[in-house]
């Protein structure tokens, strides 16, 4: 088991992992944020110990456990437990990579105050489990009125709220629901005993998230399975064994691996260690019984691409505590339809009035932060420019290489090099090449790379001006770079620019989708209500929501209902006591057998 001094350790010798785990902690976290540049600077009272630095504050505000899971996540070898027996003829240091990361994205799952069943951790708010095991009521029965108080006991202890209904289920049969298995596979037609949560707050990132396949696995008998379960509430166990079928059944396998009451919505995973299915029950003579991820895979996926990348965020770190955010949906959708394969290569944000201040150019990279780090495949890179850059190529590549990415300024070549042609013509070659070694860095790691361009604080001379652009216009070309382009409103810059996504896919050219920093209208504060209400499990009336808006806006001044964009926080904090209410523990209790 690891040691303080373990983590001092890791920081100094994994700085940039160290940040990007800091970061990713914090989106389940309310408390102070924290940043590691601040705590680098700390070191000088610690004799220039940047690992005591660290390891002091995050221990005495109780993170240095989260801490420790979030290095992991991030790849740091961190002892949490003996690793578990290896599979027959699997390669040791896949499995120990699976089992570091499931030191963090297990959970248990419980009702009322008693632990009911198993899940994974899918995404940064999405939690796998059993419908049966959420439930207090048979199948063919309404939901009870309160319904079930679902909470969620993370890896390191930590309990939390699921949001109830899920955001997707379905059903078992009732001869399951019964402890029985069906008759026949008609018996299962629509009823996949499935469901997926949604937490309180964005945790995935720091825990670790179970990996589910581009395409289901297709049944092969004796085919290795890990199951990773709660028997009788107590645990995790990994089992391993192999799986078998069920006769007269397709929508259902059998498998070797022990279990018991509590093991139910437990991950059972394939010789990839991505998601074969979900533990339901017993099966024929007293093997195991699990739901291929057949049944639920669309669905699933979509529910975690939706929450990498959300269309809507309310809440920067999704607590009624965060920086709320009104309006910039066009931001949302951009980055959600750059986050998947298509012409969408990132967002341009634009002032509508370019002479206003930068403030809302500078929230845009405090949301992008937060979303990349949503997603375990992603990086973030922020170019800013606030004094005169003589070599852009060379200081790009420095500040890539920080994200802990081997890119190195590429030099002049014969025919492109200084003599032989404009210093112009020179930086476009360099520019376009660093381009290519960003991309082709990522290619092995099978990562991606938001690069983040901050509004120039200085105009840019021909030369840095036609670097840039070379390298824009190949960056968009590139599979594995997305870029955010903040102000630059009298730069002309390569690629199309889209009013949206649908646009963008209708033309199918690469561009980038324009968002405009505007303002917000009373439409924006309903939106942020329902989605902060959503969050919460609660719901507000048509007549709760027009009151508060009313409250939001009240003696703002506005143009045709167009309320400026600097004017969002003092609406946001007039609605914060209201949301801090809806988040509040107020209902009952209801428990329930398991």
């Amino acid at each position: 088991m690891w040691v303080p001094e373990d983590i001092e350790n890791a920081v100094r010798i994994y700085p940039d992992k160290a940040a990007l785990a800091l970061a990713a902690m914090q989106l389940g976290d309310a408390e102070l944020p924290l940043n590691a540049a601040a705590l680098n600077g700390l070191a000088a009272f610690y004799n220039g110990n940047v690992g005591k630095a660290w390891r002091t504050v995050l221990e005495s505000t109780g993170r240095l456990d989260i801490f420790a899971r979030a290095l992991a996540v991030q790849g740091v070898p961190i002892d949490f437990s003996p690793p578990p027996p290896l599979p027959p003829g699997k390669n040791l240091k896949d499995f120990q990579d699976f089992c570091r990361r499931l030191s963090g994205f297990h959970c248990r799952i419980e009702r009322g105050t008693q632990p009911v069943g198993s899940g994974v951790l899918i995404g940064p708010t999405s939690v796998l489990t059993s419908w049966h095991v959420i439930t207090s009521v048979a199948p063919n029965v309404a939901d009870p009125a309160p319904p079930p108080r679902i909470k969620v006991r993370l890896s390191d202890g930590q309990v939390m709220s699921a949001v109830f209904p899920p955001i997707s289920f379905s059903k078992c049969s009732l001869n399951e629901y019964a402890y029985k298995l069906p008759v026949d596979e008609a018996e299962l037609a629509g009823f996949s005993d499935f469901a997926v949560l949604q937490l309180e707050r964005a945790v995935g990132p720091a825990f670790g998230m179970a990996r589910l396949a581009k395409a289901p696995q297709a049944y092969a008998n004796g085919a290795p399975i890990v199951v990773v379960h709660y028997p009788l509430g107590v645990g995790p166990e990994i089992g391993l064994g192999s799986i078998g079928p069920l006769r007269r059944l397709k929508s259902r396998w059998s498998h070797s691996v022990g279990t018991d009451r509590g093991s139910s919505g437990g991950g059972c995973f394939d010789s990839a260690y991505a998601i074969m299915g979900i533990h339901q029950g017993r099966g024929e003579t007293n093997r195991g019984r699990l739901v291929p991820a057949s049944c639920f895979h669309a669905d699933v996926a979509r529910i975690v691409a939706n929450d990498i990348a959300p269309p809507r965020v309310w809440s920067l770190n999704g607590s009624p505590d965060g920086e709320f955010i009104l309006g910039r949906s066009s931001f949302f959708d951009g980055f959600a339809a750059a986050s998947r394969d298509g012409p969408i290569r990132g967002i341009r944000v634009k002032r509508a009035d370019p002479t206003a201040d930068t403030s809302g150019l500078a929230f845009s990279y405090r949301i992008l932060d937060r979303l990349v780090a949503r997603d375990p495949s992603a990086r973030l890179c922020r170019l800013s420019f606030e004094t005169l850059v003589e070599d852009l190529v060379s200081y790009i590549a420095s500040r890539v290489k920080a994200c802990g990415l081997p890119v190195d300024a590429p030099a002049a070549v014969e025919g492109v090099a200084k003599g032989q042609t404009q210093p112009e013509a020179i930086g476009a070659d360099r520019g376009r090449r660093l381009a290519l070694a960003i991309n082709s860095a990522l290619e092995p790691i099978d990562q991606r790379l938001w690069l983040y361009f901050d509004h120039p604080a200085l105009a840019f001379g021909d030369e840095i001006r036609s670097t840039l652009e070379a390298f824009v216009d190949q960056l968009i070309l590139l599979p594995r770079v997305r870029i955010v382009i903040a102000g630059f409103e009298a730069v002309p810059l390569p690629g199309a620019d889209y009013a949206n996504a649908a646009q963008a896919r209708a033309e199918s050219r690469p561009g980038l989708v324009t968002d405009y920093i505007s303002g917000f209208a009373p439409s924006d504060i309903t939106a942020f209500l329902s989605d902060a209400s959503l969050a919460a499990g609660k719901t507000l009336s048509m007549e709760r929501i027009a009151e508060l808006t009313q409250l939001a806006l009240a003696d703002l001044p506005h143009s045709n209902g167009i309320f400026a964009p600097w004017l969002a926080e003092q609406a946001a904090e007039r609605l914060r006591p209201a949301i801090r209410a809806l988040f509040a523990e107020t209902a009952p209790v209801q428990a329930g057998a398991l």
